[in-house]
C-alpha cells in the first residue's frame, strides 16, 4: 500500500517550539518504506504522532490520514523498544530504523540532549523483487 509513497519530513514543529510559528520551515520529501543501507531491511519513516498522523504524501494536495493499522505498528512503542540506559561517552546508536520516544522519567532534573548527524545515506526504498 505504501509502495513508493513519498512524505513531506519537516522541522516546522520543532522551528514553532522555539521561535514561535514559522510560515516557512525547510522540509524533504523521503520515501515511506525505507531500506536500510547495510542490511536492506525495510522500515516505515513516517515520523510524528498518532494525533498528528496526518502527513503530506508528495502529489497530494491535501493531508491524507495514514491506516490505522499503520499508525498502530508505527507509534506503539510497547513492544518496539530498545533504551539506551548508562550511555558513555562516544556511544553511537544507529537510528536509521528507530522511533525516537522520549520518556519522562527524570523528575525535575534537566533533559539535555545532543544531536548529531554524521554523514550517511540519503533515505531510499529499495526496488522490490516481487
Amino acid at each position: 500500500m505504501l509502495r513508493g509513497m513519498r512524505l513531506k519530513h519537516t522541522g516546522a514543529r520543532q522551528i514553532a517550539y522555539r521561535t514561535g510559528p514559522a510560515s516557512e520551515a525547510p522540509f524533504q520529501f523521503h520515501p515511506v518504506v525505507r531500506s536500510h543501507g547495510e542490511s536492506g531491511r525495510r522500515a516505515l519513516f513516517i515520523g510524528g504522532r498518532p494525533n498528528n498522523a496526518r502527513p503530506h504524501f508528495e502529489g497530494c494536495r491535501r493531508p491524507r490520514a495514514i491506516d490505522p493499522a499503520v499508525s498502530a505498528r508505527t507509534f506503539d512503542p510497547a513492544d518496539r523498544t530498545y533504551r539506551h540506559l548508562a550511555a558513555r561517552r562516544c556511544d553511537h546508536v544507529d537510528n536509521r530504523s528507530t522511533l525516537h520516544f522520549a520518556v519522562h522519567d527524570y523528575g525535575t532534573a534537566t533533559r539535555d540532549m545532543n544531536r548529531v548527524t554524521t554523514e550517511g545515506e540519503v533515505p531510499f526504498e529499495a526496488p522490490y523483487t516481487d
